[in-house]
């Protein structure tokens, strides 16, 4: 059940079962970050094998290149309308939804950023072939971050307004 159809459901309402039994529940921003969150899992994985040593070269690239489709893989999988855009952020914000759709936002370019922020220095990991491409994907993810945040700061019911937003925004201006 997605969130709007949640936040009008009211006590003693007799119609739940209806969305108990649909065959494929509409997708929602919290399930959708549930997904993004086993993909973190992922990237905390390879990172934590790189930093041990137990990820180098051929191994690091397969892993890197591994967990970067499950990210692009989640992404292309989502409905138009669950996809970053000026147009979806103020439907998301008029449905009161604006904060949580930029948070599911943030988390996704953040993860990008952690699993490529390894090669941030292009000449780090000279065994990875894909070390300038892996750079690259990092620099935009941190540049979409930044104009997601920017966006969300100036459009009502979107702003995000806590400490790890501030976290994040140091590691994207390393670029």
């Amino acid at each position: 059940m997605d969130e709007a159809t949640f936040l009008t459901l009211r006590r003693g309402d007799s119609h739940i079962s209806e969305f108990d039994n649909a065959s494929e529940p509409a997708p929602s921003l919290l399930g959708q970050m549930i997904k993004l969150n086993r993909i973190l899992m992922e990237i905390n994985e390879v990172n934590e094998r790189t930093v041990t040593g137990l990820a180098n070269g051929v191994t690091l690239e397969d892993a890197v290149k591994e967990t970067s489709r499950n990210l692009d893989d989640w992404h292309d999988a989502l409905p138009d309308y669950m996809h970053y855009t000026p147009a979806n952020l103020t439907r998301y914000a008029s449905q009161g939804l604006g904060r949580l759709f930029v948070a599911v936002y943030l988390g996704y370019y953040h993860f990008g950023q952690l699993l490529y922020y390894q090669f941030l220095h292009e000449d780090c990991h000279s065994s990875v072939p894909s070390r300038h491409f892996y750079a690259n994907k990092r620099k935009a993810h941190a540049a979409n971050l930044c104009d997601v945040v920017y966006s969300a700061n100036s459009t009502p019911g979107c702003q995000v307004l806590y400490n790890m937003v501030g976290h994040i925004l140091v590691i994207a201006s390393t670029v």
